[in-house]
């Protein structure tokens, strides 16, 4: 067992060598296209296509089976690419039997094109413009129906004729059309001629028939019957001057029975550098225990003491002053007291982790692990040995590829399992936070802004978008700035400084206020929670009084407290998010405006009043 360890070991090394060896050529001037078949988008698949999207530049998948609700889960397979995709059904089919269908495309966010999507009005097409400065493309992802079925005749004529429209719209592109055409160009079947009399009638050339492809086949059945039948169509000045290389990748990683298909083109590609989203860890309060919150709170306790308190700006009781050194110590004196929450929290209590990429499942290291070595092992002897059909290599490889992928279906199985023991622990120790992770981990329904919001495609291009609703939505009452300003000089004038006391905030409205607030709130900005509040004890809330008496005085807020972050979330699991009018906005503000506004609401609630037609949001309604 050592002995062979020890060889598969050396074997993996040696082929590492040569595959970084022969990977030295540049690819700057190569754009690279693939395109798979993935039947279907579990854990494991999309484990694959990251590894795929890792180098690739314009990605074209078909049979990812995700409703229309499941669609937005595309747009969190890579963070380097933006993606679209269509579903092969609606949500208020009854279906038989499991999901069929759908298509999808992904594009680097890092390539310099302007991305226009196309609408097609099919569920098996799915296409988007790129706008470069040197050139166009047009990018069309297909998912054509099977030539053995006699009824899909007219349903394989009728997408060609929408791929034909669409072609005809954008005539000024260089056009790629990859996908799962169900047709094997070496065999004489109706489907075959149907898509050659079209390639002849659009100017497109398969790149099956190019010099430069090197692909065996694209599709096995159990590995034992073997065929052609995912292709890329190219525009002719594409075909004739561009096709650099065209290969398939037989991965024993791929749980699919469509392997995917690389053409590589000689298009030189502007590439821009884009920040990649850096995550940005908070503390996981709801993971703490009580000997981690005490030490968080003699430890802030410590860090209060080191803080210069701004005396000349707390002890003015001017309520006219208008001094700007007042106002700088005030905010010096918030950002002192934010930085001692959060240094505390930071060296106390555990903090949150990226959500898993690895695609691993419960069970991997036991029940997978071993039997995917072995799997990968004899599959790369079997690529050495020229890809054999058949014969003494090609069964031990079918072999352990089929044991592999049968370990790896159940492990999932027990996940559901391990999934269930989860619930029930988390309900026996009334764990309600744990409890509805796993709910949410079980219905996948978390919601994310689409890759294309009403045309655009960008991520900035996206947020300018909600920016400028949200700026229409909240300036969209009129006003008039003179009758605003007297009213701010009537306010100034009735102001007195017999008004000092009833500014005052005490500690024990701080803490009145803390017990107030909710746990696990947090401000989407500088990274403070409620809990950092909650759980911090009187020596911060005699800080927080200071300070909210000094704002009170002086009529001033520190800048971070009238930042507010807006996050666009899906109204309903239903909603089409490619519409930006099925959005709704969600504000997270300033935790010390959380606490001001209840202090604020406690002190002066007597001489606050709200319309007496109005009966939602108040503490008692009555009818």
């Amino acid at each position: 067992m050592v002995c062979y360890l020890l060889t598969t070991s050396v074997y993996f090394l040696q082929r590492r060598v040569l595959t970084n060896a022969q990977m030295d050529n540049t690819k700057l001037n190569l754009l690279s296209t693939v395109s798979y078949n993935s039947r279907g988008l579990n854990s494991s698949k999309k484990l694959y296509l990251r590894h795929l999207l890792s180098d690739c530049d314009i990605l074209f998948l078909q049979e990812h089976w995700q409703s229309e609700t499941q669609l937005s889960d595309l747009y969190t397979i890579s963070a380097d690419h933006s993606a679209i995709g269509v579903s092969g059904f609606r949500n208020n089919e009854v279906l038989s039997g499991r999901p069929y269908g759908g298509c999808a495309l992904f594009w680097r966010k890092s390539m310099s094109f302007t991305p226009v999507y196309v609408t097609t009005d099919s569920r098996r097409v799915c296409a988007i413009r790129l706008n470069g400065v040197d050139c166009n493309l047009l990018c069309l992802c297909v998912y054509m129906p099977y030539e053995k079925a006699t009824d899909n005749l007219d349903e394989f004529s009728y997408q060609l004729s929408v791929i034909e429209s669409i072609l005809g719209l954008h005539s000024d592109c260089h056009v790629i059309v990859g996908g799962d055409f169900n047709v094997d160009f070496e065999r004489d079947k109706l489907h075959t001629r149907i898509l050659n009399d079209f390639c002849a009638k659009c100017n497109m050339s398969p790149v099956c028939r190019h010099t430069n492809y090197c692909i065996d086949y694209t599709f096995n059945s159990n590995m034992e019957h073997f065929s052609t039948i995912d292709h890329f169509l190219l525009s002719e000045q594409l075909y004739q001057t561009s096709v650099n290389k065209a290969y398939v990748s037989h991965d024993s990683e791929n749980f699919s029975d469509h392997d995917p298909v690389h053409v590589l083109l000689n298009l030189s590609v502007a590439r821009v550098n884009i920040e990649k989203r850096v995550y940005k860890p908070h503390s996981a309060w709801h993971k703490a225990n009580n000997t981690q919150i005490n030490a968080y709170r003699s430890l802030l306790q410590a860090e209060l003491r080191n803080i210069v308190v701004p005396y000349e700006a707390l002890l003015c009781n001017d309520v006219m002053c208008h001094s700007a050194l007042h106002t700088t110590m005030l905010s010096h004196y918030a950002d002192q007291i934010t930085q001692a929450c959060l240094t505390s929290a930071k060296a106390t209590v555990p903090v949150t982790k990226p959500c898993g990429e690895s695609g691993r499942i419960p069970g991997w290291c036991e029940l997978v692990a071993p039997l995917k070595n072995q799997s990968l092992f004899w599959h790369n002897i079997w690529i050495d040995c020229g890809k054999p059909h058949s014969g003494v290599v090609a069964d031990i490889m079918r072999k352990t590829r089929s044991r592999y992928h049968a370990a790896v279906r159940q492990a999932r199985r027990n996940q559901n399992d391990i999934v269930n023991n989860r619930i029930a622990l988390a309900l026996a120790e009334n764990n309600n936070r744990q409890f509805w992770s796993e709910i949410k981990r079980i219905r996948q329904t978390k919601c994310t802004v689409g890759g294309v919001v009403d045309g655009r495609c960008s991520s900035s291009d996206i947020a300018d978008l909600f920016a400028e609703k949200y700026h229409d939505l909240y300036t969209s009452v009129p006003f008039d700035e003179a009758d605003m300003q007297c009213i701010r000089n009537e306010l100034t004038a009735s102001l007195t400084n017999s008004d000092i006391v009833s500014s005052f905030v005490s500690a024990p409205d701080v803490l009145r206020a803390c017990g107030s607030l909710k746990a696990g709130k947090n401000d989407a900005d500088i990274g403070l929670s409620t809990d950092h509040f909650i759980n911090a004890g009187g020596e911060l809330a005699t800080h927080v009084s200071l300070l909210f008496s000094g704002m009170f005085i002086h009529g001033f807020a520190p800048s971070d407290m009238s930042v507010s972050t807006i996050t666009p979330i899906a109204k309903g699991r239903n909603a089409n998010i490619a519409d930006s009018t099925n959005y709704r906005g969600i504000s997270l503000c300033s935790i010390f405006a959380k606490l001001f506004d209840l202090i604020f609401l406690d002190k002066f609630s007597s001489v606050l009043t709200t319309s007496e037609l109005q009966f939602g949001f108040k503490a008692t309604t009555q009818l």
